[in-house]
């Protein structure tokens, strides 16, 4: 059940990582003022039950499938964190986003490829990240009309 909880957390975090990458690309203020700390609060409690459930909070156990996606890993939740407490206040924490959807999508989209027991999310991580790519290609042709 905790499995569950903790896989359906990620997902939810990709898709608030997506819709503030969205916000902030289409300077939707009003959408970032409640996707972000709402994303804040999803990622973290995920990283809470990724260390309490997978790991049982051994950090040997959170190197096991390697130093360097664990060193990324935790550099992405760094960076969310910067990005939720500063993009209000300063133009570098808020485009902090984009590298973020990056870093999820790099790190995140794989795993349910490669990890059988997270297979079933498949289809919700492709759909998120396609509505990334449809919401960023739409808002880029909303700007061109508007500027053209």
């Amino acid at each position: 059940m905790l499995d569950t909880i903790t896989f359906i957390t990620a997902w939810l975090g990709y898709l608030g990582v997506t819709v503030a990458m969205l916000a902030r690309f289409s300077n939707g203020k009003n959408i970032a003022r409640w996707v972000v700390p709402a994303m804040l609060g999803i990622v973290s409690l995920h990283v809470f039950l990724v260390w309490s459930v997978r790991f049982g909070f051994d950090p040997k156990e959170a190197v096991r499938g390697g130093v360097i996606p664990a060193i990324l890993l935790h550099l992405l939740y760094l960076i969310i964190v910067v990005h939720a407490i500063g993009h209000k206040r300063n133009v570098f924490a808020g485009r902090l986003v984009y590298p973020a959807w990056g870093l999820v999508t790099v790190l995140g989209m794989p795993s349910t490829f490669v990890l059988p027991y997270m297979a079933w999310l498949q289809i919700p991580m492709v759909v998120t990240f396609l509505g990334g790519i449809v919401g960023l290609v739409l808002i880029r042709r909303k700007r061109g009309a508007v500027a053209g």
